[in-house]
């Protein structure tokens, strides 16, 4: 998998604990046209300690170009940003 660290937009649904799940994820390529990806199912999700803050990291898999591939956001909590972390 290919590190990219890279802001997204995503639909996502909190249950009352706080946990993000992922539903849709929506991207930019290279040629600056925007692509929604429905996220098949969750792989894992983890909860890391970064600094003096949480990070959820969510492995998932969904189908890009008619392929199916594993891919990993993650949700920064304060400042309720998500990233495309790797692909």
């Amino acid at each position: 998998m290919k590190i990219l660290a890279k802001p997204i937009d995503v639909l996502a649904r909190f249950d009352v604990k706080g946990i993000p799940t992922p539903i849709k994820i929506r991207i930019e390529n290279e040629d600056q046209e925007e692509r929604v990806i429905k996220i098949e199912y969750i792989l894992f999700r983890e909860k890391l300690r970064y600094e003096k803050s949480f990070i959820w990291s969510i492995r998932c898999r969904g189908i890009i170009n008619d392929v199916i591939k594993d891919f990993e956001v993650r949700y920064c909590c304060p400042t309720t940003t998500w990233i495309l972390y790797k692909i």
